[in-house]
């Protein structure tokens, strides 16, 4: 039997960050963990035209928002097989929190590590995310701020 930590990471554009390879690397200095990437699908807005022609707020279709997270989950588990822990992931729900529940079927996890941007930008968090994935679970979440996302 391993005393390996099991941690569900819950994130999207803040893959693209920093943060989630400081905090792998934080937790693989105290111990073997094995970490479980969940990307919900969310259709992103993204501008089309020039603003002001209709064009210019539109979501992005279901296959490229798709495409998106698959992309961000490839990079993350590279990223945390790069720290030193073992890493999969899944493209899930658009909706992060039935995302985050449907993961957790067949990942059974410690913990729950949930990367937002900040405040002002989080629809996650103005929906109270991490506290919802919470009480949904029952398991303990960390909340992690991504302030630098590039894409």
């Amino acid at each position: 039997m391993t005393d390996e930590r099991r941690v569900l990471v819950l994130a999207n554009q803040t893959l693209c960050g920093d943060r989630l390879v400081e905090v792998v690397t934080e937790r693989v200095a105290a111990g073997p963990h094995a970490f479980h990437v969940v990307v919900p699908a969310t259709p992103v807005r993204e501008q089309e035209g020039p603003p002001g022609t209709g064009d210019d707020d539109v979501l992005t279709a279901p296959v490229r928002a798709y495409a998106l997270a698959q992309q961000r989950l490839d990079r993350a588990v590279e990223q945390i097989r790069a720290a030193g822990a073992s890493a999969s992931g899944e493209v899930g729900d658009a909706d992060p929190l039935v995302a985050a529940e449907l993961a957790l079927e067949h990942f059974p996890a410690d913990e729950v590590l949930v990367l937002t941007l900040p405040q002002r930008f989080s629809r996650w968090l103005r929906g109270g995310l991490p506290s919802r994935v919470g009480r949904a679970s029952g398991l303990p979440v960390q909340h992690v701020v991504e302030e630098a996302v590039i894409g």
